[in-house]
């Protein structure tokens, strides 16, 4: 189990913890400082990205294993987006916006940038499945667009009074929208 740990002279951890015990099993210096985080598992291995935001200065994405009994880690500056999803395969993530608008496609482990998908995307978004991305626009529509170059593919139809507002997929073809306490789930035809 992997958690990022904050320390006061703003050298965030990354501290991998036994999971039946919770005893740390190793640190890792990020060697930045984060207002907030998020781990996502790659489905094909064993590593994990972790979205370090950090605030109005941008922020740092991260690709971190468990390797010979410690962890290691590799973390790179993301001054335009957040890490929104890693592709079901791993071999990519997807980051979203912070002020820019752009939707891009960055491969791992260099985090350079694949594809990008010009807009003013909403902060949520990622992956429907290994071919698709889900994405909404602030004041547009959700559309679909590939997973490899950001072709867009269609606009999302809801049904009148549907929620349309933070589509979360789950890599497997569905995806939730949530707004005003109400949860939906979706699937594409």
């Amino acid at each position: 189990m992997w958690a990022v740990t904050p320390q006061e002279d703003g050298d965030d951890l990354w501290t991998v913890h036994d999971a039946l015990t919770g005893a740390a099993l190793g640190r890792v210096s990020l060697g930045c400082a984060s207002v907030g985080s998020t781990t996502l598992p790659h489905a094909e291995g064993p590593c994990l990205s972790v979205d370090l935001a950090g605030g109005d200065g941008g922020g740092w994405i991260g690709t971190g294993r468990w390797e010979d009994g410690r962890p290691i880690v590799d973390v790179r500056a993301s001054p335009y987006g957040v890490l929104a999803d890693v592709h079901p395969d791993g071999h990519g993530h997807l980051t979203v916006p912070m002020e820019d608008g752009r939707l891009t496609v960055c491969h791992l482990p260099d985090g350079a940038p694949e594809a990008v998908q010009e807009g003013d995307f909403d902060l949520c978004g990622g992956y429907l499945d290994a071919d698709r991305v889900i994405a909404k626009e602030f004041d547009g529509p959700t559309a679909l667009f590939t997973s490899d170059s950001l072709e867009p593919i269609c606009t999302v139809s809801y049904p009148p009074g549907a929620v349309t507002d933070l589509p979360l997929p789950n890599g497997r073809g569905t995806w939730t929208t949530y707004a005003r306490g109400r949860l939906q789930s979706w699937r594409t035809a």
